[in-house]
């Protein structure tokens, strides 16, 4: 305890009559500068600590600090303080500082970002006054650490670390203590008790602990170096260090191997906070740090609804000082203001202002990308997924992916992206919903979107979101509604909204109105040059087709063809063909059956393409067109086409070969030189128009069985005289039932055009 009560009195020793210097400073794109007067031959060094550098002066200057924040922020400079002739200088980022004279006048430092270069002579590790008071005690007691030499130092005095290459050496300062009278032991033992009860009272106040033992510091590790440093004052200093490495007193923790005594570390009150902040911003899986939620604030606005002009106004006046100097903080609020109102390109031109470009600045870039939607162009941010807070919830919005999105964290990402200002909730509302209905969390999907939709014109993305989660219920009516709505309302509305509402039409047989079809083709002209033009001539065509436009259908596919892949072609195609084969007039038939790629359709609509022309006469077309495999009920039906085209081809043995086995009915009626008039569709449409009664009678659709039925029973139209109003209302129900049917009848079998 002597020996501790010795240190301190070396450091609080007094020292010559200082001159008090202003500290100047400034920011610049890149660097941050400070500016220091110095008097005619003045010498200076300039060390790295664990915290940043420390700085001397050989004589003894005291430092005014008042002007230092004035214009610069805390990114690169995150404290100063002044303590006997030296001055801490707090670092907190990557950033390294070099020193130099400008006129003899003044001594300048630029902290530049970047990784420090090893050879510089300010990268040299300082030696504290306390450590080096300490070693001296060590050596004048022969407790110097094995493998190291320390020289001996002349009575009172304090080593000063020599000045590294290129600098000025500097004289080993004296510490004062033969300017004191000599203490006796009664002296030193009031000193001592007071020591004592000082270093009693920091314990019980969690302020002071003892530093690891050898095997607690093989197994320290320190912290994250990516977290900024506390805004201090002054750097927290070690009351007794024990060790001779900077970053032991920095971290409490030694390196291993190397061999230790029972010390004291000093802790301060922003000590613990900064544990605390950093103990609740988390880190990620991969244990990157998490960015605080500073990063993300925005302008504090008032309960009252306030404008644009009430909020940038005030915001705008403050970005430079009376010299016309950017001001870094106001500009970082700006910024913030136009973010606020969701306004990102502007916030970024903002930040150009004054070429600042430190951590939080890029943090508030990658926020001005989520909002305009623009993509990433650093893995800043997505490296941010999973934290807690609202950088949580903007690394979501960044990503859009939905493996980013987990639905244990889905609950305080809804909760962080209720605390944005109103407006930016209706802007970035639907993209958010639309992640968590990709999630499948759809009802907090519907619980962002609701800001959007109560706007009184709710943007495209909010009604488009709405119909995808109508969809994912399963209500088609009212996805259908919405995005009927969005076209009526909106004559910009998007593409895609505009395709999935046709196609929504078309499922539920709907009338595709005429000015949509406009609006589509329209839109085909365009977006010509874009992917979505692929969907915009299907659900043309498909349109056209729905409409019976078949003509026009059939021009529309080779271009739509040529824009989709080969499923969605074969697919639209077949929709296509199958209506033209059941619908189209003869020779709009004809045209197509006996094209090169008239048989690039699927096996089941090459069957009816076969009926067809099986009723039109060309049965050699139909061997043509039936030549390619099927399988299934497809390959069963195509037997019968194929021995019906023989038969009618004249060659029995053909038919034969393509029943083989087959013991039903219609093969016999088939071999037997009838025509296939019971089977598919193609043979009761020419039983239908050979008006081949019985034959229909007997087939398998019932539309065509009950006009047999009408055709062949006699109906006596006059009522039943024993019984005249029950046979009246008999009659009454026959005739509406007739004419239901022909009704049907008529609507099948168009007139020819």
């Amino acid at each position: 305890m002597i020996r501790l009560a010795i240190i301190l009195m070396l450091l609080s020793a007094g020292c010559a009559t200082a001159q008090t210097a202003t500290i100047l400073s400034g920011d610049h794109p890149g660097f941050t500068r400070l500016t220091f007067p110095l008097g005619a031959g003045s010498d200076w060094t300039m060390q790295r600590t664990a915290q940043g550098y420390t700085l001397r002066f050989a004589d003894r200057k005291t430092f005014d600090l008042s002007q230092v924040y004035r214009k610069i922020g805390r990114n690169r400079l995150a404290a100063i303080g002044a303590d006997d002739g030296a001055l801490s200088l707090i670092v907190p980022c990557r950033c390294a500082a070099t020193a130099f004279r400008f006129r003899d006048r003044f001594l300048v430092i630029d902290i530049r970002d970047g990784l420090p270069d090893p050879a510089s002579p300010f990268e040299q590790t300082a030696v504290s006054p306390l450590r080096g008071a300490a070693m001296a005690l060590r050596a004048s007691a022969g407790t110097a650490p094995p493998g190291r030499m320390l020289l001996p130092l002349a009575p009172g005095t304090v080593p000063v670390p020599v000045a590294g290459p290129g600098l000025r050496p500097v004289k080993t300062v004296s510490a004062g203590l033969s300017a004191r009278p000599s203490m006796n032991s009664q002296d030193i033992g009031g000193l001592e008790k007071e020591v004592v009860d000082t270093l009693a009272r920091a314990a019980s106040q969690g302020l002071l602990t003892l530093a690891p033992d050898a095997a607690q510091a093989a197994a320290a590790t320190t912290e994250d170096t990516v977290a900024p440093a506390p805004a201090l004052a002054e750097p927290p200093h070690p009351v007794a260090g024990t060790t001779s490495d900077p970053m032991v007193e920095a971290h409490g923790a030694v390196a291993p191997g190397s061999k230790v005594t029972p010390g004291l570390l000093a802790h301060t009150s922003l000590d613990t906070l900064q544990t605390l902040l950093d103990t609740a911003r988390g880190k990620t899986g991969d244990g990157t740090l998490c960015w605080p939620a500073s990063y993300f604030a925005f302008p504090v606005m008032d309960d009252k609804p306030q404008t644009f002009g009430d909020v940038i106004g005030p915001l705008r006046t403050k970005v430079t000082d009376e010299r016309d100097r950017p001001d870094a903080q106001a500009v970082t609020a700006l910024a913030r203001g136009y973010l606020a109102f969701g306004f990102g390109q502007e916030a970024m031109q903002v930040l150009d202002i004054d070429g600042v470009n430190d951590r939080e600045r890029v943090a508030i870039r990658a926020v001005a990308k989520v909002i305009d939607d623009v993509p990433q162009t650093t893995p800043d941010l997505a490296a941010q997924i999973g934290c807690p807070g609202p950088v949580g919830l903007w690394a979501a919005l960044a990503s859009t992916e939905t493996s980013s999105l987990k639905p244990a964290g889905a609950d305080e990402i809804v909760q962080q992206f209720k605390l944005l200002p109103e407006i930016l909730q209706s802007q970035l509302g639907p993209r958010l919903a639309d992640l968590l209905r990709r999630t499948g969390l759809t009802e907090l999907a519907e619980t962002v979107l609701a800001p959007a939709q109560r706007m009184a014109v709710a943007p495209q993305s909010a009604s488009q979101v709405a119909a995808d989660l109508a969809l994912d219920r399963g209500d088609v009516a009212q996805a259908t509604g919405v995005l009927e709505a969005m076209a009526a309302e909106d004559p910009r509305i998007t593409p895609d909204a505009l395709v999935q509402l046709i196609d929504l039409q078309i499922a539920q047989d709907e009338v595709v109105e005429p000015e949509t079809l406009s609006l589509l083709e329209t839109m085909q002209f365009e977006y010509r040059n874009q992917p979505v033009v692929a969907d915009i001539l299907r659900v043309r065509t498909a349109a056209l087709v729905h409409q019976g436009n078949l003509a026009g259908a059939l021009g529309l596919l080779p271009q739509a063809e040529a824009a989709l892949d080969p499923p969605a072609a074969l697919a639209l195609r077949d929709v296509a063909v199958a209506a033209v084969a059941a619908q189209g007039d003869d020779m709009l038939f004809l045209d197509l059956a006996f094209r090169p790629t008239g048989a690039a359709v699927s096996p089941a609509v090459q069957n009816k393409v076969a009926s067809r022309l099986l009723d039109l006469g060309f049965p050699d077309r139909v061997l043509a067109v039936l030549a390619a495999p099927a399988s299934g009920s497809i390959m069963a039906e195509r037997r019968y086409l194929r021995a019906s085209a023989a038969m009618d081809l004249d060659r029995p043995e053909l038919a034969a070969a393509s029943l083989s086995g087959v013991t039903t009915p219609r093969a016999a009626a088939i071999l037997a030189g009838q025509r296939d008039m019971a089977g598919g569709p193609g043979g009761a449409d020419a039983a239908w128009r050979s008006g081949d009664w019985a034959s229909l009678a007997v087939s398998d659709d019932t539309l065509l069985q009950e006009a047999a039925a009408l055709a062949q029973d006699q109906v006596n139209p006059a009522p039943d005289a024993q019984a005249p109003l029950a046979s009246g209302r008999a009659l009454i129900d026959d005739a509406n039932r007739t004419r239901a049917t022909l009704d049907t009848l008529m609507s099948r079998y168009a007139p020819p055009s």
